[in-house]
């Protein structure tokens, strides 16, 4: 029932400085109430206005105007015929009292009646007079005879009716205006007075009104008279100047310059007054050439006796003449081609004779015909010495050319067109230029355009002339031919490019009268012709955009006042009272008259009077429409006491990015037309675009300050353009020229001088100058006292902490930083990037939508040619991001193909190898923000997508876009879901969804709350086109390592961190959480993944491997000491199979744990917490420590068993052999076995061992530890068992059974066992605790201070408290053997304080062991746990 019938905008508010102003946009206007109560800035039309000076309290809301109503006007006429004139008298009284105008109904009124003629008769016929403002035309008078004065060609009375009725008619107002210069001379004491009265002046608005009848229009101050010492200078004020004879006179003080001077010595009789400066005239010229196709030879005699009968200079009108027409040249088919004849005065250059073969003699370097038609045109040159060189006062005649082809061919005809004489106030005088097809403009530090001239013509036009007053704006349309051309909103101005052709004849707008039309015309060619001129010029391809351009029309004007200082700051007051009362102006001028126009700024002042420079926004370009704006801007502003030069206005048309955006595919044939009614001008040109290319072999040397002589190399590219280097803008020289790699090269070695100028920096400068403009590069030069620390072919040398810049390898530009460190040059720095990914950056700022697809199949294709190059270098990365950025800016309605492309671009910047490039990328403060850049552009384009369902998978990425009108749910392969449960649609949206694998790499893992985190899983983009309040996310852990816990479901924020982009929880909440999986609801869509911190601060990790790796340390020479005992004492301590025994359990123990802290170390060298570990490396460093660990369990099963075989089975008796055979079939076969099927189980589910921490058994994925822990705490289970036992069977029956060797062995046994065994479960024990308890940090001290002291236990309680290993050692240093038994003996006692020496010392009557014993085998007998 309701609908929308149109959406107008109604009303703009803008601050204006001091308030608002709001103004209405067209068929819309403010109340005549509104105009009068808020004052308006616009005028006030049918009781509405435009614009006003305040915001309403009803608001902002302009009202529409109302619909104009045709009103016609009728003068009716009426005769009365009365016989009395007193009836005339009561007329004229009735009708002064009737108030006019008189309404009759609401369609008419009657604004007026007059009584106009009274006629009468007079004796012989009728006299008519008028009445009072009425009269008779001069032809009625003289017709029928005038009975009264004829007065102003008219008069009031005539001696007859006329046949069209007694009709007097209104007389013409007659207004007698008079003006009157009126010169003033003030004498003042002080010259401060002269200024006080120009800023008296400046602040008067003129006209100044005195009464009804007489005005000021204007006050000059014009001349300044001062006494000099010897008589009077006076001086005349801008704009105003002595004529020649009062300089020659009174002698000139200043130059003469147009027969005026501004200076002059004495004060002339006629007083102190200089006249004001004629107005200058600007004349240009052109040079037409026509081309005429002729099938009959007798053409050219009647075009010859055509152009004979012509005389010239032929006025086409009084502002354009053409002041001659010749005819140069004729070609004709000759059966093998073409030859091409001069006629009379004209002659082919030398150049041309020699490239096409001459026809006739060569004669003072030229010819009369060539055996071809040249490229650049068939146009024979004027022969030398025949032209007149312009003067500032009349303009060169030239020779204009004409050719004539015959046959098939196309001939030219040049026209030189002058004007004559034009008019400076004339409102017809500037040609209005408007654009039909696409079209550029040319600027350059001047407005100039190209002439239509071929490049080899007169010598008038050869040379370049300068333009200083322009008279108003223009442009020269250009299209290349053959291919589309392109331009963009917002170019990079980071890469210059260049055009080589030669420098064209710079030319103003001709003035005419005619509508004159700018046109451009594409032409079919392929083959663009490379100029090999020395003089480029810059070049832009035009936009071929659906929508209208937008242009930048650059515009000056002159303000006939003094320029003060503060003009030139922005933030004085002068400067934004000027510049706002000249944007107000401007505004309201351009905006009333200019369809298209968009906005105005003021960009500054220059001196030279008040020269104001301002730039105009608009989409459209009519001269004729800038004359009339510019002529109401200098009105307004004259109304404001602003003294502006009506004449001094200039303008420009600038195209965004118009001289940067090019590139070297742009090169090709381009041709510009600029058409009025009567001729077209055409100019067509090859033009070859080349980039500028400045680099230096090193831009930043460090050098001993003892060096005399520096080399500095700077290369350039294009070459033939000047190119030096210079120091403090002095030229260096000499300069060794070579060529390197197609790269021109300058080679210069610097002379240092450090004993006359010191050690100092020296910057040395490498220019080339192309055209109007200069390319550069720093080269620096540091110095140092001593020695270098850093040395190498490629930096340099250069001290600690010195940073030394270099060049890049060849296919690449820009440079490498790197700074010494620790006597090494490590690169902190690299801009390299390959010159094919510059020239796609520079064409992707150019792009339009039309072109993406092809685009970014070139891009996607170079990425992966130049995948090597690219994923090793931050300067690619850096550069394909902002590329990536491009393109989704220029995208619309992206295809599978192109978002295809777009994606495999991006698998390339996210690979694995580019982890160590996107680590120095957001490291640097200036590149930070790179990871968010390509984030960002895969979001832009992800919301441009096409409308159909498709799916693209690479090898990181998988993309899927799809329907849904209900739940949603989706899945990754188990990496990541994706479900939104019942949306509540009102219909079918669309949803996008991208999963990356590898942008853990890219994106940097900050947050606001911690910096020490880890993304743990993948990262999932999410886009629809409605809004979704609930959304469920679940990711795969991707590092199960222990060593991470805390998930936290997060999204990117571009917003955080200054811009730079960082991890964001907001709206983001962990719904379960597991060791494999996370689960997370969101209430809006974006980026997500989940983050993961360290259990372990890294303060106390830092700590655990401090204790860690001392303790190992300690730990492994414990055990190499042990060994190195057992085999010292090895002879002596093994005299019986018990003994033996046990010294091999412990030897194989010490040797176990030896070769298993060696692996840990080497496996702790391959692997890196929360890194990748490498497969191979690690999974042989697991194998070996799960397996060296378990023969050191397995060995202190030996010697439980031994324990208990000793204690227990004491009749059943084995051979050493057995023995030998049993022990390491179990010490070393079990753990064997054990590790072999660990590593077939879990090694093919890629899960022996942590894929992101130590090199161990992995524990979340297999549970594969299992393998160790269940083996090693049954052992320790065993072990304990056989404890009780043999306290069991001590309690009952001693030991006192067995042999005093024997004795003391199964003593040390039960010792290993009852210590060592429970200290490696307690240590494994806290291990098992790690996992349960991962973020306990007293636990992990506790397991780190064991497992790192386990060799140093083995030592003590197996080698170092055997009081027989400690006498074995005494005796192999001792020649007295019975001092060394007895110092054994009495080291026996009971000295222990352990429980089990207490139950020794209990039981020793029941034994009767003697102390006294001198035997060497006696000290058994009463050896305890832990005597010594």
């Amino acid at each position: 029932m309701i609908e929308i019938t149109d959406v107008k905008f109604t009303t703009v508010c803008n601050p204006d400085g001091s308030g608002f102003q709001c103004r209405c946009e067209e068929d819309f206007a403010w109340p005549l109430g509104n105009c009068n109560t808020y004052g308006n800035c616009s005028d006030i039309i049918d009781d509405t206005c435009g614009c006003i000076n305040d915001i309403p309290p009803t608001g902002p809301f302009c009202q529409p105007k109302p619909p104009s109503l045709d009103f016609f006007e009728y003068i009716i006429d009426i005769e009365v015929n009365v016989s009395d004139i007193s009836v005339v008298d009561q007329l004229k009284f009735l009708l002064g009292n009737v108030q006019f105008p008189l309404e009759l109904n609401s369609m008419i009124e009657i604004t007026d009646v007059n009584l106009t003629t009274v006629c009468f008769p007079d004796g012989s016929g009728f006299q008519c007079r008028c009445e009072e403002d009425f009269a008779w035309p001069l032809g009625n008078c003289n017709t029928y005879g005038n009975c009264s004065d004829i007065i102003d060609d008219t008069c009031g009375c005539i001696n007859d009716i006329p046949p069209t009725g007694p009709f007097c008619q209104p007389k013409p107002p007659s207004l007698d205006f008079f003006e009157y210069i009126i010169d003033i001379e003030v004498n003042v004491s002080d010259i401060s007075v002269v200024d006080q009265l120009k800023f008296l002046l400046g602040n008067v608005q003129f006209p100044l009104e005195l009464n009804s009848m007489i005005e000021i229009t204007d006050v000059n101050l014009t001349t300044v008279c001062f006494p000099d010492g010897s008589g009077f200078q006076c001086r005349c004020e801008e704009d105003f100047a002595w004529p020649l004879g009062n300089c020659n006179t009174y002698g000139n003080c200043s130059d003469i310059i147009d027969d005026t001077c501004g200076c002059i010595n004495d004060i002339p009789p006629t007083g102190p007054f200089c006249q004001p400066k004629p107005p200058s005239l600007d004349f240009f010229e052109y040079i037409i050439e026509i081309e005429v196709n002729v099938s009959d030879i007798s053409v050219v005699e009647q075009l010859r006796l055509l152009l004979g009968t012509v005389h010239f200079p032929l006025e086409l009108n009084s502002l354009i003449e053409i002041p001659d027409v010749n005819l140069t040249t004729v070609c004709f088919p000759d059966g093998s081609g073409f030859q091409c004849r001069c006629e009379e005065d004209f002659a082919w250059p030398l150049g041309n004779c020699n490239t096409y073969g001459n026809c006739s003699d060569i004669i003072d370097d030229t010819c009369g015909c060539i055996n071809d038609i040249p490229p650049s045109g068939p146009f024979c040159q004027p022969k030398p010495l025949v032209t007149t060189p312009p003067s500032p006062t009349t303009m060169p005649v030239s020779t204009p050319n004409v050719t004539i082809t015959t046959a098939q061919t196309t001939p030219f005809t040049d026209l030189t067109i002058t004007p004559a004489q034009p008019t400076p106030s004339s409102g017809s005088t500037t040609p209005r230029f408007t654009t039909r097809g696409p079209y550029v403009t040319i600027t350059t530090a001047q407005t100039t355009l190209f002439t239509a001239a071929p490049m080899s013509s007169t010598p008038s036009l050869s040379t370049p002339r300068p333009i200083s007053t322009p008279s108003t704006n223009g442009f020269t349309p250009l299209t290349k031919t053959g291919s589309t051309p392109k331009t963009q909103t917002h170019p990079s101005l980071s890469t210059p490019m260049t055009t080589d052709r030669p420098t064209q004849t710079p030319t103003p707008n001709m003035k005419t009268n005619q509508t004159s039309r700018a046109i451009s015309k594409p032409k079919q060619t392929t083959t663009p012709i490379l100029s090999d001129s020395n003089t480029p010029t810059p070049i832009t391809p035009p936009q071929t955009t659906g929508r209208p351009a937008e242009f930048e029309l650059k515009m000056s004007f002159t303000i006939n006042q003094d320029f003060t200082e503060s003009l030139t700051d922005p933030t004085s007051a002068d400067y934004k009272g000027l510049s706002q009362t000249i944007s107000n102006a401007v505004d309201e001028n351009y905006r009333k008259i200019m369809r298209g126009y968009i906005g105005v700024t003021i960009t500054g002042f220059r001196s030279g009077s008040v020269i104001t420079d301002f730039i105009i926004m608009t989409d459209n370009i009519t001269s004729s429409v800038i004359q009339t704006a510019n002529a109401g801007v200098a009105t307004t502003l004259k109304q404001q006491n602003i003294p502006v030069d009506e004449n001094s206005f200039r303008a420009a048309v600038i195209e965004d990015g118009f001289s940067d955006n090019v590139v070297e595919r742009d090169s090709g044939e381009y041709e510009c037309f600029v058409e009025d009614e009567i001729v077209v001008f055409i100019r067509k040109d090859n033009i070859a675009v080349r980039r500028a290319i400045v680099m230096l072999a090193r831009s930043r040397i460090n050098v001993p300050c003892i060096t005399e002589n520096v080399e500095v190399e700077c290369c350039v590219k294009p070459d033939g353009f000047p190119t030096m280097w210079t120091e403090n803008g002095k030229k260096l020289e000499p300069v060794q020229e070579s060529t390197v790699n197609g790269l021109k090269c300058y080679k210069h070695n610097y002379a240092t001088n450090t004993q006359n100028d010191g050690c100092v920096t020296r910057s040395l400068i490498c220019t080339m100058t192309v055209g109007d403009r200069t390319f550069t590069q720093k080269a620096e030069i540091n110095f140092f006292q001593g020695q270098s620390d850093c040395d190498d072919d490629v930096y340099g040398s250069g001290k600690q902490g010195s940073l030394s810049t270099t060049g890049c390898p060849e296919g690449y530009e820009g440079n490498r930083t790197a700074r010494c460190d620790s006597n090494t040059w490590k690169l902190v720095e690299d801009n390299c990037v390959l010159s094919v990914i510059i020239d796609l950056k520079i064409q992707s700022e150019i792009l339009t939508k039309d072109d993406v697809s092809d685009f970014v199949d070139r891009l996607s294709k170079v990425t992966k040619e130049q995948e090597k190059e690219i994923v090793d270098s931050p300067g690619n990365i850096v550069t394909i991001v902002e590329i990536l950025a491009n393109v989704a800016n220029a995208s619309e309605a992206v295809t599978q193909k192109v978002m295809a492309n777009f994606l495999e671009t991006v698998d390339v910047l996210i690979a694995d190898e580019t982890e160590q490039s996107w680590d120095l990328l957001n490291e640097n403060n200036n590149t930070r923000n790179t990871s968010a850049d390509l984030l960002g552009s895969v979001e832009i384009i992800a919301d441009v997508l096409s409308e159909e369902d498709f799916s693209i998978s690479t090898s990181l990425i998988e993309l899927r876009k799809t329907k849904f009108s209900d739940t949603f749910s989706t899945e990754f392969n188990s990496t990541a879901q994706i479900f939104i449960p019942d949306p509540q649609l009102n219909g079918i949206a669309q949803i996008t969804t991208i999963r990356f694998l590898g942008l853990d790499n890219v994106l940097p893992p900050r947050n606001i709350t911690s910096s020490n985190n880890t993304i743990n899983g993948a990262v999932l983009l999410v886009n629809t086109n409605v809004t979704i309040t609930n959304v469920s996310l679940s990711f795969e852990i991707t590092n199960t390592s222990e060593t991470l816990g805390n998930p936290q479901c997060v999204f990117w924020n571009f917003t955080l961190f200054d811009t730079e982009g960082g991890w964001d929880s907001t709206g983001c909440t962990v719904q379960s959480s597991g060791n494999e999986s996370v689960t997370c609801v969101c209430n809006h869509l974006t980026s997500f993944s989940i983050l993961m911190s360290p259990f372990i601060p890294p303060e106390i990790r830092l700590l655990l491997d401090f204790i860690t790796y001392i303790g190992v340390g300690i730990s492994m020479g414990s055990l190499v000491l042990c060994l190195i005992i057992e085999a010292f004492v090895w002879t002596v301590v093994a005299r019986n199979d018990t003994s033996y025994m046990r010294h091999v359990a412990i030897v194989n123990t010490a040797l176990s744990l030896l070769i298993a802290n060696i692996w840990f170390i080497i496996g702790a060298a391959i692997s890196d917490i929360d890194q990748k570990t490498p497969v191979g490396p690690c999974s042989a460093a697991t194998f070996f420590i799960h397996f060296f660990y378990l023969a050191l369990f397995f060995w202190m099963l030996i010697s439980g068993l031994l324990l208990f075989h000793r204690m227990v089975m004491v009749f059943s008796d084995m051979s050493r052999a057995t023995l030998m055979v049993i022990a390491f079939s179990i010490g070393y076969g079990a753990p064997l076995i054990i590790a072999v099927i660990t590593v077939a189980v879990t090694a093919p589910q890629d899960g022996y061992f942590r894929q992101n921490d130590a090199c161990w058994l992995n524990w979340f994925q297999t549970k594969a530890l299992l393998a160790f822990v269940i083996p090693a705490l049954t052992i320790v289970a065993i072990n304990f068992l056989i404890l009780i036992v043999v306290l069991y069977k001590v309690l009952r029956r001693g030991v006192g059974e067995n042999q005093p060797d024997e004795k003391n062995a199964l003593v040390v046994i039960a010792r290993c066992v009852a210590f060592l065994t429970p200290f490696f479960g307690l240590t494994w024990g806290f291990g098992i605790g790690t996992m349960v308890d991962p973020e306990s940090v007293g636990i992990h001290i506790v397991f780190a201070v064991l497992n790192s002291l386990q060799g140093f236990f083995v030592l003590l309680f197996g080698t170092l408290l055997d009081s027989r290993i400690r006498a074995a050692i005494a005796g192999r240093f001792s020649f007295i053997h019975t001092s060394s038994n007895r110092t054994r003996s009495t080291s026996a006692g009971p000295s222990s304080s352990s429980g089990v020496g207490l139950f020794r010392r209990h039981r020793r009557d029941a034994y009767h062991v003697s102390e006294a014993m001198s035997s060497s085998h006696s000290a058994g007998a009463s050896e305890s746990f832990l005597n010594t």
